[in-house]
């Protein structure tokens, strides 16, 4: 009669902890969107108000406009892929169950090497949005050809972005079909 109550306390500790290690992903997952909209809400910012007229005097209203211009550029890149992280989890997700049900090496190699592709395209876009300096900010300390130049560099590496986001998903989708 012990063995079997000892058993029964076995298989509900296993039970419950199998469901906290669910809901701990469910929650990373919830955390990381979070964080993205965080970021995303963030990094909007009305165009022409009185505060920024004021703080930004050492600016013609012509460099105001190109740098405007350039900082839209970056961001509607950015804005284009961003929905696509979603992407990238559905893929990763979709690989790692291929990943378990896959026994051919090659195959295990391929789905392998799709998934490294996946969490290298999440991680430079995080990366990127972490890094990536506000306009407000660049302003209050670099000139407006600092400013030009910095951003003429983010719209590089934004297309880089964008290009290897494209690259993974469409790599994994193949491989999950």
């Amino acid at each position: 009669m012990q063995k079997k109550g000892q058993k029964l306390v076995n298989e509900t500790i296993y039970y419950v902890a199998s469901h906290i290690q669910i809901i701990i992903n469910v929650m990373k997952y919830i955390m990381k969107y979070l964080l993205l909209g965080l970021i995303v809400f963030s990094s909007c910012q009305s165009k022409n108000t009185s505060k920024q007229t004021e703080d930004h005097a050492k600016f013609s209203k012509e460099e105001l406009t190109a740098q405007q211009n350039a900082w839209d550029k970056v961001m509607a890149i950015h804005d284009a892929i961003m929905p696509q992280m979603g992407a990238l989890d559905q893929a990763e997700v979709g690989l790692d169950n291929k990943i378990k049900a896959t026994t051919d090496k090659k195959s295990l190699n391929e789905l392998n090497n799709a998934k490294h592709l996946v969490q290298a395209a999440d991680k430079i876009m995080w990366d990127w949005m972490y890094a990536l300096i506000q306009l407000k900010d660049l302003r209050e300390t670099k000139s407006h050809a600092e400013i030009m130049s910095y951003l003429s560099k983010e719209l590089t590496r934004i297309k880089k972005v964008k290009e290897k986001m494209e690259l993974s998903i469409k790599t994994s989708n193949e491989l999950i079909k």
